[in-house]
C-alpha cells in the first residue's frame, strides 16, 4: 500500500516539475528565466484548492466517496477556472508588479502556466482518490503521463516558452480526463477484500 501510494504520489510530481526541467535544458537562457518565472503562476494554481484537497481526503474512501470526489472535483475546477480567467484579464499589470518589466513577455503565456497548475491539483485530487481506493490504476495513469510529457517535449515541443507550457498543459487535461474516466464508478464495495 504505501509502495501504491508513494508511487502515484512521486508520478505526480514529476509530472508537476519535468516541464521546468527540460525548460532549463532545451531553451535559451532568457526564455528559460521566463519559463520559470511561469512556473510560479503554475504553482500558484497548484496550492490555491489545496484547503478542498485536504477537506476531502479522509473521506474518499468511504461509502460517500464518489459523491465527496465530485463535489471536490467541482469546488477545485470552479477556483482554477476563476483563476485562470483572473490571470487572462491581469496577466500584464501582475507580472509587472510581481516580476518587473523585464519579464513583459510572460504576460502572453501566464493564462497557459495557471490553467497549468489548475489542471495538477484537480490531477492531485484523482490521485489522492486511487488513494483512498487502494487503486494502482491512477498511479500507472500519472506514471504514463510523466513519461509521455517528458518525451512530448524533448522530442518536439521545446523551441519556446509556448511550445513547453503547451505540452505540459495538454498533457495535464488529457491525465485529468483519463484519471476522470478511471476513477468513475469506483466505491468502496469495489475494493479488495483485504481492505480494512
Amino acid at each position: 500500500e504505501l509502495l501504491r501510494a508513494g508511487g502515484g504520489l512521486l508520478a505526480l510530481v514529476t509530472v508537476a516539475n519535468v516541464d521546468v526541467l527540460l525548460a532549463r535544458h532545451h531553451l535559451p537562457a532568457r526564455e528559460a528565466g521566463l519559463y520559470a518565472a511561469g512556473a510560479v503562476f503554475a504553482k500558484g494554481a497548484f496550492w490555491a484548492p489545496q484547503v478542498v484537497v485536504v477537506l476531502a481526503l479522509p473521506r474518499l474512501g468511504g461509502a460517500q466517496g464518489q459523491r465527496v470526489l465530485r463535489a471536490s472535483l467541482l469546488a477545485v475546477t470552479g477556483c482554477g477556472a476563476l483563476l485562470v480567467a483572473g490571470t487572462a484579464l491581469l496577466a500584464r499589470p501582475l507580472v509587472a508588479v510581481v516580476f518587473g518589466e523585464r519579464y513583459a513577455a510572460l504576460a502572453d503565456t501566464a493564462w497557459a502556466f495557471t490553467a497549468l497548475g489548475a489542471a495538477l491539483a484537480v490531477a492531485q485530487l484523482l490521485v489522492f482518490s486511487g488513494i483512498a481506493t487502494q487503486s494502482i490504476r491512477l498511479a500507472l495513469l500519472v506514471a504514463a503521463t510523466a513519461a509521455a510529457e517528458a518525451a512530448l517535449i524533448t522530442v518536439a515541443l521545446h523551441d519556446s516558452v509556448g511550445q513547453v507550457v503547451g505540452a505540459a498543459l495538454g498533457s495535464a487535461l488529457v491525465l485529468v480526463a483519463a484519471g476522470a474516466v478511471v476513477t468513475r464508478g469506483r466505491s468502496p464495495d469495489t475494493l479488495p477484500s483485504g481492505r480494512p
